[in-house]
């Protein structure tokens, strides 16, 4: 593994590449083939990983939420590289006071751009696509709207990033927003929010 910062960007470069017969296309959509299958599977049993196929749409979408440029992938020669822009100081500054994040152009990124290639499979479509984890994450905020998401991936014995997943996901719902700074504020379930 290498790590190579620069004055405009991160970047992470992997031997190894991806996978025979495996395109990046097909890494980028969120499928995934392990290299190692009985390592794959044992640390899937053991907790250490929730799946696989996840990673790179989970980065994709954290990239997206803070209004950066989405991270650039390349197949080279064998090896797997991440280019990662850094943001400009306005947008970093935007990020820290939990300000509207603008790209470089100044403009808010258009989270709701009908650009299908950019949605998820999973995003919420209105109350019927909630799922029960989604409830009972609900009904947590509801009885304590201070609660950590680390309070919450304990009870709901989930992840803390996938609990962070799931509130992006009925925040663009409009089901729960955030009220106050990031580290003092409070969570709220929207009206309409319960059954």
């Amino acid at each position: 593994m290498q790590v190579a910062l620069y004055d405009d960007r991160l970047e992470v470069s992997s031997p190894g590449g991806i996978v025979r017969g495996f395109s990046l296309d097909r890494a980028l959509s969120g499928q995934s083939r392990p290299r190692n299958e009985a390592l794959a599977q044992a640390f899937l049993y053991m907790g250490l990983i929730e799946g696989w196929g996840s990673g790179i749409p989970r980065i994709m979408h954290e990239f997206e939420e803070r209004g950066l440029r989405a991270p650039e992938f390349q197949d080279i020669d064998g090896m797997l590289r991440v280019n990662m822009r850094r943001p400009t100081a306005e947008q970093f500054a935007a990020f820290l006071h939990g300000w509207a994040v603008t790209d470089s152009s100044g403009l808010a990124p258009d989270n709701n751009s009908d650009n299908k290639d950019n949605k998820s499979d999973n995003k919420l479509d209105g109350r019927q696509d909630v799922t029960s984890e989604e409830e009972t994450l609900l009904a947590l905020i509801r009885e304590d709207p201070s609660i950590t998401q680390a309070r919450m991936a304990e009870l709901l014995g989930l992840s803390r990033s996938t609990v962070a997943l799931m509130l992006a996901r009925l925040q663009q719902a409009g089901l729960v927003r955030r009220k106050g700074s990031r580290k003092a504020g409070t969570w709220v379930v929207v009206d309409g929010g319960g059954r």
